[in-house]
């Protein structure tokens, strides 16, 4: 899991700043990961795909792996 549902406070010393700054970091080299991860699988399978095209499904993709992670938008979903 991406996120722990525990106590949301910062750890002592941390602000409740760079906690947040923290928390959106790791959120976006998540959002990087996965992009890579999906770009290097899928290029040889989508060699038919203009580099438009191709760029449009791994954005897609990746926004929907996020989304079922529970990460939207650089912004971790409440639910």
């Amino acid at each position: 899991m991406l996120f722990s549902r525990k106590s949301t406070r910062p750890a002592e010393g941390e602000t409740i700043f760079s906690s947040l700054a923290l928390n959106l970091k790791s959120q976006e080299s998540r959002e990087d990961n996965v992009r890579k991860d999906l770009t290097h699988r899928l290029k040889r399978v989508c060699e038919n795909l203009s580099s438009v095209e191709f760029e449009a499904l791994v954005l897609k993709m990746t926004r929907e792996q996020l989304r079922g992670e529970g990460v939207v938008h650089g912004r971790t979903r409440i639910s």
